[in-house]
């Protein structure tokens, strides 16, 4: 979490301009496949700190006592054998580059990040994906006798890392008419689609409220606000809104010395809408303890809610039981440069 960064062409990077927002990615280069907590929930209780250096970041494993207790999904025992996993100091080594790499379905060059990091990450996964229950495909990374190995890999662009999403997405929307934005920067790093993404904090609360009043006296717990990877959340005006973003077409962060209203007609940077976040089986996993909730929220109330209509399931995948059937929040492209935000930023939209 950041008090202040710089939103830039490619997406959200620090303000010393050394790390860049999902840049780093898990590979496995038997199958050429990204992978993540969507099937590997454990993933999740990866903690990732920037410590001084480029592109340098340190990695731990960060349980939660409480969800490892009596009536929570785990054990004090297994919680113990959690924390006491080394750390570790990760950067990328320049010397071998994998191309072709798919994230998504649009392929990206990436750096390796050395054996040292690999066998860190293969160590981790192995000891600690065993649960068939725990998947939605119903099989471990360790069902074979033959041990799977990983990489971390690193998007740098500054290092011939180009990925391009314009294409992709002009086809996905050409399937229901509608055209993509022609004055919008597709590049990003290693996201799905979109290098921003952006929600109010009164629809998470929503959300979550509706959630904790469906499944109240069970051991699930609230929902975990982080569950959405949303890298953009805005404090609306009204605080009894609920999905206003949206209506948002265009969005600006203004300066705090500018209190001019009608500065939008000159401001240096904004945010444009042009695909709506579809949700997955990745949103059940609890980052608290790397399982995946037994309820399966929030999916199945976003799927029953927040259902993507049926004339625009050729764009957006829905239908699909669990799978990309809704939509919560919105992605949006950069049109400009750069520019410095920082918490407590006043932002202002302009409505499709």
């Amino acid at each position: 979490e950041l008090n202040e960064a710089i939103l830039g062409p490619i997406g959200l990077k620090t303000v010393d301009n050394t790390l860049l927002d999902r840049s780093f990615m898990i590979y496995r280069p038997d199958t050429n496949s990204m992978i993540s907590p969507k099937y590997i929930a454990c993933l999740s209780l990866i903690k990732v700190e920037k410590i001084l250096g480029k592109n340098k970041i340190l990695l731990k494993i960060n349980p939660d006592k409480k969800f490892f207790g009596e009536n929570q999904l785990g054990s004090e025992e297994k919680f113990t054998e959690l924390d006491d996993f080394p750390e570790l100091i990760l950067e990328p080594e320049y010397d071998h580059m994998y191309k072709n790499v798919n994230i998504c379905g649009k392929p990206a060059s990436v750096l390796d990040c050395g054996d040292g990091a690999a066998e860190w990450i293969t160590r981790f996964i192995g000891e600690n994906d065993k649960d068939p229950n725990d998947r939605p495909d119903g099989q471990t990374t360790n069902s074979s006798q033959n041990q799977i190995n990983y990489r971390i890999v690193h998007f740098d662009p500054e290092n011939q890392c180009i990925r391009d999403t314009a294409e992709i997405m002009a086809d996905r929307l050409s399937t229901i008419n509608a055209d993509l934005p022609s004055d919008i920067n597709y590049l990003t790093p290693m996201t799905d689609i979109a290098a921003y993404t952006i929600v109010t904090q009164q629809s998470i609360d929503y959300v979550r409220n509706q959630i904790e009043n469906d499944t109240k006296n069970t051991k699930n717990g609230p929902l975990n606000a982080k569950a959405f990877r949303i890298n953009l959340i805005i404090d609306h005006s009204n605080k009894n809104s609920r999905f206003e973003e949206d209506k948002w077409d265009e969005v600006c962060f203004q300066d705090n010395e500018n209190q001019n209203p009608n500065y939008l007609e000159q401001y240096n940077f904004i945010l444009k809408f042009y695909y709506k976040v579809q949700r997955c089986f990745f949103t059940t996993v609890e980052p608290r303890n790397g399982k995946h909730r037994p309820d399966n929220q929030p999916l199945i109330w976003l799927n029953k809610n927040r259902r993507i209509p049926d004339n625009e399931v050729a764009a957006y995948g829905g239908g699909v039981q669990n799978h990309f059937s809704n939509c919560y929040g919105q992605k949006l492209g950069s049109v400009v440069q750069e520019k410095r935000i920082e918490v407590g930023m006043d932002v202002w939209a302009r409505m499709k």
